[in-house]
């Protein structure tokens, strides 16, 4: 498959929305600074970058604590400098029977 065979299933009208929406809108108490994938430093920074989630997963822990999260949610963000794995520890309850 070459790359001009790949399309985008998002219309403008979508990304409009979704980019513009007032539905939810979060205020940071801190500014952040507008970065590319290929800028990012170690340590913390307050920053905001913009790319498109190619793959999402969810990597299962072995952990038999009760309190333990359950599972490590990872998706790879990418944009046009680079690609960059966000993990973000999920606790799933299960409802007992």
């Amino acid at each position: 498959m070459r790359n001009d065979d790949i399309r985008d299933p998002f219309s403008s009208s979508d990304v409009e929305v979704t980019l513009h929406s007032s539905v939810n809108k979060w205020t940071p108490q801190t500014e952040y600074a507008e970065v590319s994938i290929a800028t990012l430093n170690t340590g913390p920074h307050c920053v905001c970058l913009t790319g498109r989630i190619v793959n999402l997963y969810n990597q299962p822990t072995t952990s038999k604590m009760p309190q333990a999260a359950s599972g490590c949610a990872k998706m790879i963000v990418k944009d046009d400098t680079g690609a960059i794995t966000v993990a973000r520890s999920v606790i799933i309850s299960v409802p007992e029977c």
